[in-house]
């Protein structure tokens, strides 16, 4: 057994926080816990944590430990955990602030616990990887839309998978498939998935959606090796309106488009929220690109929708400044972050973009040649969990760059 000794301010006991494996679960409901696993080291005279979900590795190394009372802060979200110690268990809650003041999910966690899904037995069937299932979410509805499921196999007694829907990918899920059911999770500070399906046979699937503890939904699948869903760059369109606008960056300074900074140079805008996992993956690549191409002129800027559930009240703004100064320098980001809207109400959007027909998704993401005008527009982004949609965008961005830079 692994820990660590700390004493308390006052020095009158010594408590002790375990290192090594870990087994988180989030208590949604009565009936369904999502689970996830992370370890937790002690490096540099502070503590480490490590959370896993399939391929992803999430560093957190905001922990706060004293006494039996830890409060950890997850990286570019404003969403934290303060649990209680009790050697072998860690109790206490989850919050989401960018979603409310009071959002909270009972939390549980139990040392030296390996797996995510408790298996029914120990005989697993291994499933062969299989792809291009057509996912319909809600179906039969009319808020019915449409997602591609795939599934690969980890380990014989693991899996993982990753839904991909027409303005994004729900990122890296981890399971088991047990006793004929596909049982999956994901958790990376701001987004909690849970899905269970049942396998009428390996080409069908019927399950439920969990999203915190605020979202379920029903979902269907069968398998389809030819659906297809539509180009991300064929579902938002550009309008007669001239490319302008002035908002103000994380200094409370207005910045434009039309300031000499961005005259004569291609830009790339990027419409998106700090809360949304899509635009931190899409903002880990651009700062990789605008690193690579600024020296060639590229200009990247992205503009912020952000949710808060206080508007404008005294404070909050500020907060929100805060929040994105926090996430830029995490990401570490070189290009202008601006506060385009206290709300992420996609109608705002469309208020303060006019050059766009519509905002279907954060991110959406606008390439402007050095005169400024709209040369595609690409709705959502497939992160690396997405695999071969991520890498080819990547093939295919790069092409788009040496266009713009040319």
């Amino acid at each position: 057994m692994i820990f660590i000794l700390l004493f308390s301010c006052e020095k009158e006991k010594a408590v002790q926080l375990k290192l090594g494996e870990w087994r988180g679960v989030l208590q949604l409901d009565s009936e369904n816990e999502l689970p996830f696993n992370f370890n937790f080291s002690f490096i540099d005279s502070g503590f480490t944590i490590s959370v896993f979900n399939a391929e992803e590795k999430i560093v957190v190394d905001d922990v706060i430990y004293i006494n039996d009372s830890l409060l950890i802060q997850m990286p570019f979200y404003q969403s934290e955990f303060a649990l209680l110690n009790f050697g072998d268990s860690l109790k206490g809650y989850y919050y989401d602030k960018s979603r409310s003041e009071d959002y909270k999910i009972p939390f549980i966690a139990f040392h030296n616990e390996k797996y995510r899904f408790k298996p029914s037995s120990e005989k697993i069937i291994k499933y062969p990887t299989i792809r291009n299932f057509e996912v319909s979410f809600s179906p039969n509805t009319d808020n019915q839309y449409k997602a591609i499921l795939n599934i690969n196999n980890i380990s014989p007694t693991r899996i993982s998978a990753n839904f991909e829907t027409e303005t994004g990918d729900y990122r890296y899920l981890e399971g088991i498939i047990d006793n004929g059911e596909l049982k999956l999770s994901s958790f990376d500070g701001a987004h909690a998935f849970l899905f269970k399906g049942k396998l009428i046979n390996i080409d069908s699937i019927y399950g439920r959606f969990w999203s915190g503890n605020h979202w379920k939904n029903n979902w269907s699948a069968r398998r389809n090796d030819t659906f297809q869903l539509t180009n991300p760059y064929m579902l938002t369109n550009k309008t007669n309106e001239k490319v302008n606008f002035s908002f103000p960056d994380l200094e409370n300074n207005l910045i434009s488009l039309s300031d000499d900074k961005y005259k004569n140079k291609p830009v790339i805008l990027q419409i998106m929220g700090s809360y949304c996992p899509n635009c931190l993956d899409e903002s880990k690549y651009l700062s990789k690109i605008y690193n690579k191409y600024k020296v060639n002129g590229l200009e990247i800027i992205s503009l912020a929708f952000e949710r808060s559930t206080k508007g404008e009240q005294k404070g909050i703004r500020e907060k929100v400044f805060e929040n994105l100064r926090r996430y830029k320098k995490s990401i570490g980001i070189n290009y202008e972050i601006l506060l385009a809207s206290m709300s992420k109400d996609k109608k705002e959007a469309i208020k303060q973009l006019p050059f766009l027909d519509k905002v279907l998704s954060y991110p959406t993401t606008v390439y402007l040649n050095r005169n400024h005008e709209v040369i595609k527009i690409h709705t959502g982004f497939y992160g690396p969990a997405s695999g071969v949609k991520y890498n080819q965008f990547i093939t295919e961005n790069k092409l788009l760059l040496d266009k713009l830079l040319n």
